[in-house]
Order: structure tokens, then sequence, then C-alpha cells
């Protein structure tokens, strides 16, 4: 996050804690806009023991996928959609909404705040798929400093 926490334009919206890497007397960094980045988090020994890379939005092109869904709304399955319906190589995200308030499309729906806000809840998930389908690993390509 760009900034320090002393900063007063950086006061977050209801449900979000900002974490900042400058320490105090530090100037914060923020990447430039459409690149990769790539987090790797290495022991006091230098030992790495996280890698992450994550791309920008420009990288996410839209698919298609069918959903079944658990009856509770506890769990789903995503099943691809199209002529192949395996996932080819690559980083997908799933982008989900809550809506804390959703009486306008169930008008008996119950409504549900969070210290009174009642604004949809946006949660998204990024998922490294290989082709062998094994564990995710780190994309090859330029290193950041």
């Amino acid at each position: 996050m760009k900034g320090r926490p002393s900063d007063a334009s950086l006061v977050a919206p209801v449900g979000v804690d900002y974490r900042f890497a400058a320490g105090p007397g530090e100037r914060g960094w923020a990447p430039p806009g459409g690149v990769a980045i790539d987090l790797r988090l290495v022991a006091a020994d230098g030992s790495p023991e996280h890698a992450r890379r994550f791309l920008p939005e420009s990288a996410y092109a839209p698919a298609t996928f069918d959903v079944l869904r658990k009856a509770d709304g506890t769990a789903f399955f995503l099943i691809g959609s199209g002529a192949s319906q395996a996932l080819a190589p690559g980083t997908y995200r799933l982008a989900f909404t809550y809506r804390r308030d959703n009486t306008a499309n169930d008008s008996s729906s119950i409504v549900l705040s969070q210290v009174g806000d009642k604004r949809d809840e946006r949660a998204v998930l990024d998922i490294p798929w290989d082709d062998d389908s094994t564990a995710p690993s780190l994309p090859a390509g330029d290193v950041m400093p």
C-alpha cells in the first residue's frame, strides 16, 4: 500500500484494515499499474517460505463456467462451459459478490449488515492452475526487486 499510516487521506472503509510495508519515518511504495508483482517471503536464514505472483487486472480475460451450488449456499462446484471442459494452464480469477441486501432480487430475503453497512461485499480469489493439476508454482518471468 502506498503511503504511511499517518496519511490522513487513507481512511479505511468498514471491514478493511490497511497494512503498510513502510515503517515510521519511511516512505511507502506502490508498484506502477499494469505490471505483475512477485512476493517472496523468506526465513531469517534466507530459505524461501512462500512465493506468489500478483497479476495485473489486464492479464485476465472472461471465461464461462457453469456453477453447481450446494442447496444451503455454503459450497459450489465449477464446470467449464463450451467445447472443452478442461481448464487450460494459467491463473484464474474468481470474483464473488455477497449481497447483504438482496431485496431487489428477492423481496423476502433477510437484510444483513456489518456495523450498519448494508453494501455488497466483494471477494476475489486468484487460482493458479498447472497443466498437470499439481501444486501451484510461480510463473517464470522478470523479477522485480
